[in-house]
């Protein structure tokens, strides 16, 4: 594809520029990314990747595309040439389904190279290229014949034994022949220990996902010994989001009925006592998942905790936080730091320190954290150091939309819906919570509903536009 083959040139110019002097091996790099994750390999990778080192593109692409701030540009140009037309790294290419996977708006654009990748290796020679292919059929199924791709997932199966994600092909193979129910029953049960399975099993129940899954995940509480760490923590954080969208429902209705009751000069009737609306029941169902993983010390679940712990001040102290913060700091010290100082801005909590948040983030910043740039637009915005200053905080969340962060989009599409100090502009916001979504915040489909009902078809065209402008800026 030549897409791929074009941009590659920009990106080894980067490389060769950006070499050091010295540089560890592939191996000792692979040692240090076992020990932390975290670890800053990136000058010695691309040092090797200068070299010609196709293991290196691939491993370098893996740590960019995991960053905070994702260069996709260059992840797929990496990717693009270690896998070398199926001469070089043929695992690079399922690194590529993946990211796709991750970016859903590129994986039209990109169906023509996988359509010419899967004709360039022999996809059962060995189990690298068996589980290769499974990778690229998970993300493009109707690239394969059904009975070809029968074939290659019972190999697999043989061939495997642990981390199979054997359920998961079945069901993606079963609902590629529209064979419904047998698709529901392989998705439930991937669901128990591939965590991919739960956002795709949410994807597959279709206009009723947001009804359907809770039942689901109800009838799996009992079970929860059963699933790893990894997919409790993925169906919490899709019943949070469920709960997000009940709540907007939720608050919609109720200004309709409250402008209904004004028209007819009535008050409305008191809710009952004990009376708990459907996004409470749902936040609490996510909690419990959430809590589970949490217990077995899964690093993102323990972040995900805390989150919810920040979205519901009232219900935790700043001291839970705190206690719960020192926990992550024995697995990720970065990444405690970064929350610590978002608890020190939660205004409900009498761990409120702006003056400390600000140190820790400039900390960051120092260090090159991408979060920590985040969090003193957060600052700004939420009026930490002074009175709210939106348009600092603005400045901040586009200059790093303008580096590619996903989530400066979502911020920036949250002010604009909401922000205090700030007028608001509901088209914009629009526009920014569809790229955010394109670029992998699901979480932003709530606001894009929040924001439907409020733009006329004006608004909607104007945001379409920004959105598509955005989008082509990005190199697309």
């Amino acid at each position: 594809m030549r897409l791929i083959t074009l941009l590659l040139p920009l990106a080894l110019v980067a490389v060769l520029l950006s070499a050091p002097a010295q540089a560890r091996g592939l191996e000792q790099i692979r040692y240090e990314l076992f020990k932390n994750p975290q670890a800053d390999v990136e000058a010695d990778l691309r040092r090797l990747v200068a070299r010609g080192d196709r293991a290196a593109m691939h491993l370098l692409g893996d740590v960019l595309a995991a960053a905070e701030i994702s260069a996709h540009r260059e992840t797929i140009s990496l990717y693009g040439a270690a896998f070398a037309h199926g001469q070089g790294e043929i695992p690079a290419l399922a690194s590529l389904a993946r990211l796709m996977e991750r970016y859903p708006f590129r994986r039209d654009q990109y169906r023509p190279y996988f359509r010419q990748a899967l004709q360039l290796y022999p996809h059962s020679r060995d189990r690298q290229t068996l589980a290769t292919t499974l990778e690229v059929f998970l993300t493009y199924p109707e690239l394969f014949d059904a009975a070809d791709a029968e074939r290659l997932i019972e190999l697999h199966q043989r061939a495997c034994l642990i981390d199979c994600a054997t359920e998961l092909y079945w069901a993606v193979l079963a609902e590629r022949q529209g064979d419904m129910q047998t698709a529901d029953s392989r998705y439930r049960a991937a669901m128990l220990t591939d965590a991919r399975a739960v956002e795709r099993y949410y994807s597959f129940l279709g206009d009723q996902q947001d009804l359907l899954f809770p039942q689901v995940a109800s009838q799996l509480e009992s079970r929860l010994d059963e699933i790893t760490a990894d997919a409790a923590n993925r169906v919490s954080m899709v019943l949070d989001r469920i709960s997000d969208l009940y709540r907007i429902d939720e608050q919609m209705i109720e200004r309709q009925q409250r402008e209904q009751a004004e028209l007819q000069g009535i008050e409305l009737a008191p809710k009952p006592v004990g009376f708990v609306a459907e996004s409470q029941r749902l936040r609490n169902q996510a909690l419990r998942w959430a809590e589970h993983s949490a217990a077995r010390n899964w690093l993102p679940a323990l972040v995900s905790r805390f989150y919810f712990m920040t979205s519901m001040p009232d219900n935790y102290s700043g001291a839970e936080a705190m206690e719960l913060i020192e926990r992550i700091r024995l697995q990720d010290p970065v990444r405690a730091r970064e929350l610590q100082a978002s608890a020190l801005m939660v205004t409900n909590w009498n761990t409120l320190n702006p003056g400390k948040a600000h140190e820790l983030i400039q900390g960051l910043i120092a260090e090159g954290s991408a979060e920590g740039t985040m969090l003193l637009g957060d600052l700004y915005s939420r009026g930490g150091l002074d009175e709210p200053d939106q348009d600092k905080a603005l400045a901040v969340y586009q200059q790093m939309a303008e580096r590619g962060s996903a989530a400066a989009y979502y911020r920036q599409a949250s002010l604009f819906t909401s922000g205090r100090a700030i007028c608001h502009d509901h088209a914009r916001a629009y526009a920014y919570a569809m790229v955010a979504v394109d670029f992998g915040i699901v979480r932003a489909r709530g606001l894009m509903r929040q924001l439907e009902s409020q733009l006329d078809d004006a608004d909607k065209s104007r945001a379409l536009a920004l959105r598509d402008t955005i989008i082509r800026e990005f190199g697309i």
